[in-house]
This record gives C-alpha cells, structure tokens and sequence, in this order.
C-alpha cells in the first residue's frame, strides 16, 4: 500500500479498494468473519499513509502511461483548419465575382457569405486526473472505514486497539479535515470517540482520546459550522487533576487556551474555567502550576 501511495493513479485506486472492502464489511452481519478486527486495522493503517495535496496530481507520476490521445482534440484542431480553407476559399472565389461582375455585387450590398465554424467536442477529463475526485474518493473511503470502526467497537470482542483509535484521531484533523468535502460528516466519529471515552478508566490509553476528539471537534466548529452546544461542558469536564500529567497534555492546553480566547465565549464561561483551573492548581504537580498562572 505504501508503494502505491506514491503515485497518483495507484492512490486513486487504494482508495477505491479501501471503500469497497469497508462498505462490503459493513454489510456482513457478523463482525468477526473476514478477520476479525486485523482487516479493520489493516484499513486504517492504509489509510493513514495517504495525504494529498492540492497540487499533486499535475506534478505526479502514475504507474501505467496516460492515452495521449485526448478525446475531440486531434479532431477539433483538423475541423478549425479545414473550415479556415473554407473561408479562405469562399473568398478568393468572392474576389474573382467581384472581378468579373461588379454589377452584381452592387445589386446586393448587404449580403454577407459565411461558412459555419464547427463547434469543437467537449474534452472529457479522466478522474484519476481530477483533484476533486480524489478528495471525494477519499472522503468517502474515511466515512465507511469509520463508520466500520465503530461498528466493531460497540463489542468488547471485536473492539480495535486504543493505539489504533489514538493515531486515526491524530490523522483527522491534520490531514483529513482540510481536504474532504463536507468534512463535517466526521462529527459522529470525533462525539462517539469522546463519550466512549469519557466512560472507561482514565488510567486506560484511551484516558486522551477526549482530548485528540476536541480538537477535531474544535476545527469543525471553528472552520466548517458544526453545532455542538455540549462542546464546553465536557472541555470543563476534562480539567481533572490527571489531566495535567497526560501524554498529550501540551496539545491539550493549546487547544484550551484557542478556546478560551474566543471571542463568541460568554464571560461568565471564561470564570468557570479560571475558577477551575485555580481549584486544580492545589493538587496538580508544579509543572501544571506554571500554565495555570
């Protein structure tokens, strides 16, 4: 998969092949045939190593040699020559009847002899050669892995890896969100992810998972309309003691600090969290002091 990554025509069909394998999976009523939660696994990890650019597809190289021969082109430039012959012949017959009967040409001074120009054929673009395609493609193929992922999490049996969950909701927000179309169609994942999590053990791996889901929920909020009113509730509900010795607790406070700088947030919001933040500067380690001041 890697390999095909590096090439435009082969990410365009990894992506096809990801799309189908997930909405083939989704229609199996049993979630542990196929492999199991590998198979699961296996497509996010696939997924994950595509990111695309908005420029990539012109300066790409691709695995099979493109038709050169565009559809209309060769054709259309052979139609415009010939009708250019045309008039050019159309008039040099004009100027021998204006040569040899000028009486006639005063007769009629309005007419005017033109040949129709033939309307050229519209180029079809191939897909694989269209940026919006791409990004449609991989939209797509995020949505049903997604939505398979959660299918498989709802069962302890068949429940993917934290890790796995840690790194797609890492991936999203830095390399999904700004290229799909309507990436607010990822809203589910990011608000199931955190009250899954907001449920288990904080002590668990997942214990980040509601920090990396308000990111994701940030930008959508931020950047592409979503409504979400419980969005500072549950950022409140995260300011717990453990909070400031997690993993990701630098990416955390940056997001707390964007949010709380926000110019749509009520005052009295803003003295909820200071209040907080002041409550859990007595028992937090010395180095969560320093960010709270």
């Amino acid at each position: 998969g890697r390999e095909l990554v590096g090439y435009v025509d082969g990410r365009y069909g990894l992506l096809q092949a990801c799309r189908s394998f997930a909405s083939q999976r989704l229609a199996l009523t049993d979630g542990e045939c196929d492999g199991g939660t590998d198979g699961v696994e296996m497509l996010l990890k696939l997924l994950m190593t595509v990111t695309m650019e908005t420029d990539d597809i012109a300066s790409g190289s691709f695995l099979f040699p493109l038709n050169a021969a565009v559809p209309g082109g060769k054709n259309d430039e052979s139609d415009d020559e010939q009708a250019e012959e045309d008039g050019s012949d159309d008039s040099d017959d004009d100027d021998d009847d204006d040569q040899d009967a000028p009486t006639k040409r005063k007769a009629s001074p309005t007419k005017i002899t033109t040949t129709p120009r033939s309307k050229k054929r519209r180029v079809t673009v191939p897909a694989v050669l269209r940026a919006k395609m791409h990004q449609t493609l991989l939209g797509d193929a995020w949505l049903s892995a997604l939505t398979l992922l959660l299918s498989t999490s709802s069962s302890s049996s068949t429940a993917v890896s934290p890790a796995i969950h840690t790194a797609v909701l890492t991936f999203l927000p830095e390399h999904v969100i700004s290229t799909m179309p309507n990436p607010i169609r990822l809203a589910d994942y990011f608000t199931s992810a955190f009250h899954a999590s907001s449920t288990t053990n904080t002590t668990s791996t997942s214990s980040i998972h509601p920090m990396l889901a308000l990111n994701g929920l940030f930008l959508l909020i931020t950047q592409h309309g979503l409504e979400y009113p419980d969005f500072y509730a549950r950022l409140y509900d995260l300011l717990t003691p453990r909070v400031f010795s997690a993993k990701r607790r630098t990416a955390f406070f940056r997001l707390l600090l964007k949010c709380l700088k926000s110019p749509l947030i009520p005052s009295y919001v803003e003295a909820a969290f200071i209040k907080r933040l002041l409550r859990r500067a007595l028992v937090i380690p010395p180095g969560g002091c320093l960010f709270v001041l």
